[in-house]
């Protein structure tokens, strides 16, 4: 006889992880709009959303697959599977779209500090103290603020 109660909980798992995914999906599409308009700041709002919801997704798979038999032996459950599998699916796919996008944006963030840094350090290098070597080269004295002490 088989136990109604685990056909029941069995859907609900793949109703809630449908809706997961469709959830997760639609936080990564609207990040990966913001993020080819080159606005950054949402990510951080969506960054704790993104991890509570694949979490949740990553619970509720597990647990589908402590109850192999229940969904195997439940025919209501096929169509909700294969919706799942291509909510799951399509979830991952913006997920590796998503992923590209913020390398890049990380890539041009880290290209404009270096920019700015190399900027700063070439600032720093024109008001640094320079002499003359015995040889001929020059030497700097770093940032122009260190003394030279001599004892007479």
């Amino acid at each position: 006889m088989i136990d109604l109660n685990i056909g029941v909980e069995a859907r609900n798992i793949v109703t809630d992880a449908i809706l997961a995914c469709e959830t997760i999906e639609h936080f990564l599409k609207e990040e990966n709009k913001v993020l080819k308009g080159g606005h950054i700041s949402i990510i951080e709002e969506n960054l704790k959303n993104k991890q509570r919801l694949a979490a949740k997704v990553e619970r509720l798979l597990k647990l589908l697959q402590t109850q192999p038999q229940e969904v195997k032996n439940n025919p209501d459950l096929k169509p909700q599977i294969e919706h799942l599998k291509s909510a799951f699916e399509s979830y991952q796919n913006e997920a590796r779209h998503n992923s590209i996008l913020l390398q890049g944006a990380h890539h041009s963030t880290t290209n404009v500090l270096g920019v700015l840094r190399d900027a700063v350090q070439q600032h720093q290098q024109k008001n640094e103290a320079k002499t003359y070597a015995k040889d001929g080269s020059v030497q700097s004295t770093g940032t122009g603020k260190r003394l030279v002490m001599k004892e007479v």
